[in-house]
């Protein structure tokens, strides 16, 4: 049974702990905007100062070359294994701001749910870890194991600065730990507690279509000349079946691993109504790539999905142009036997052999294929004494948080954040 003494502590300080999640929600941590530079500097200086309240050591801001990283860490269990906490204070962009009910940065309690930009991606679980640590040091006076909490900065933009800095720390103690537990993940639902142990990986890219040196008058040259948005419309409609759901690049597919049997079994066992979530997401119906479940879909197969497009003129009213360039955003998930320079390298094919007229270098019009994120694959083996012991907490879990686990074990399961970092952290050591 979960030691009374914490329930209880964690009861009287309930109040003031959502009090400092508002706080730390109410910061527009944006990376990537040299506009939000100020507030993702006031977070770090924020987060700085709620390790030091907690009981953290050797609280400092790490330089890594872009975003600082946020450190502490308690290691006076001796003998004991040391668990490194990862989590991230910066947010995606909040736009378009007119959908939210309520300001992102100015946090909302509705229905008993907090609404801000970050809440759960990842401000709530890195407050939620504080919590605890807070907690037991308050109550027991020390931890049951080492601890070194490492909070990024960039993990919403790029990976390159975090990268270099594990790179450059590889041999460094202040990283040395057994496992490292990533807060950036969420449960199954509400009632069902979930492990991930897996990440898929990212290729994602901006491509530019340039079809002629300035935008043109459609009243004068339409019909004569090409239009650089519908070049990239036909483009992009092209890149999946519609009926399938399959990627039509050609190599996209490339030595995917099939889905292990003893997980498709496993994650076929497990609560779930489709109905239900078409609801919850907005939707009128589930789809996706022909042949496999929805799980396997989301957790186990690669996609590649376009986050954005433009061009051409956007104002207010009409202007008559053919549009000379057009963009768009694109984002691939990638799974075991891909990698992310594989999958860029069948796009830039792709893009090549359908666009073969804007593709020819040293003339006034070209197609360009721009990397932004990439990041292997990571996965977990639930064998390690780690996952074993996860599986012995839902009495536990039962007690402090007082909701009633439908699913009685943590159930193990994969995930898809923008974890870049994380994806590639098990090539760069120092142990586990």
């Amino acid at each position: 049974m979960a030691d009374a003494r914490l329930i209880d502590y964690l009861a009287a300080q309930r109040e003031r702990h959502v009090a400092e999640l508002v706080e730390l929600c109410s910061f527009a941590s944006v990376s990537g905007s040299a506009r939000h530079e100020p507030d993702l500097a006031a977070c770090a200086a924020w987060l700085v100062e709620r390790l030091r309240a907690i009981g953290l050591d050797s609280v400092r801001l790490l330089e890594t070359g872009g975003n600082p990283i946020v450190y502490g860490e308690w290691l006076h269990a001796e003998g004991a294994p040391t668990v490194l906490v990862y989590g991230h204070y910066d947010v995606q962009p909040a736009e378009p701001l007119e959908l939210w009910t309520s300001p992102p940065f100015e946090p909302a309690v509705r229905d008993g749910r907090l609404y801000a930009r970050g809440a759960s991606d990842n401000k709530g679980q890195i407050a939620g870890a504080l919590a605890a640590i807070e907690s037991l040091l308050a109550v027991d006076g020390r931890l049951p194991c080492n601890v070194r909490v490492l909070i990024d900065g960039e993990e919403e933009t790029r990976a390159d600065n975090l990268l270099a800095f594990l790179e450059a720390n590889r041999e460094c103690v202040l990283l040395a730990a057994d496992i490292a537990l990533v807060t950036d993940s969420s449960m199954l639902a509400e009632t069902v507690p979930g492990v991930p142990i897996g990440l898929r990986g990212m290729a994602a890219l901006e491509l530019t279509v340039r079809t002629a040196t300035a935008d043109l008058h459609s009243g004068i040259y339409g019909g004569a000349v090409s239009n650089a948005v519908m070049a990239l419309a036909t483009l992009l409609a092209g890149l999946k079946d519609e009926e399938t759901g399959r990627v039509l690049v050609d190599g996209f597919y490339d030595g995917v691993h099939p889905v292990p049997a003893a997980e498709a079994l496993a994650w076929a066992a497990l609560p779930f109504d489709e109905r239900t979530l078409a609801g919850e997401l907005g939707v009128d119906s589930l789809r996706g790539e022909a042949g496999f479940t929805t799980y396997e879909r989301m957790w186990a197969r690669p996609t590649l999905d376009v986050c954005g497009v433009w061009g051409g003129y956007q104002g207010e009213g009409l202007k008559t142009v053919i549009p000379a360039e057009a963009h768009a955003k694109i984002s691939c998930r990638i799974v075991p036997g891909q990698t992310p320079d594989g999958v860029l390298a069948a796009l830039r094919r792709h893009v090549e052999t359908q666009l073969p007229a804007f593709t020819e270098e040293d003339t006034p019009h070209y197609t360009e294929l721009r990397p932004m994120l990439w990041g292997s694959f990571n996965l977990s083996h639930t064998s390690i004494p780690f996952y074993q012991a996860v599986l012995t907490l839902e009495e536990a879990a039962n007690a402090i948080v007082r909701i009633e686990l439908v699913h009685l074990l943590p159930v193990f399961l994969h995930e898809s954040p923008g974890l870049i970092a994380t994806m590639n952290a098990h090539e760069q050591g120092p142990n586990q």
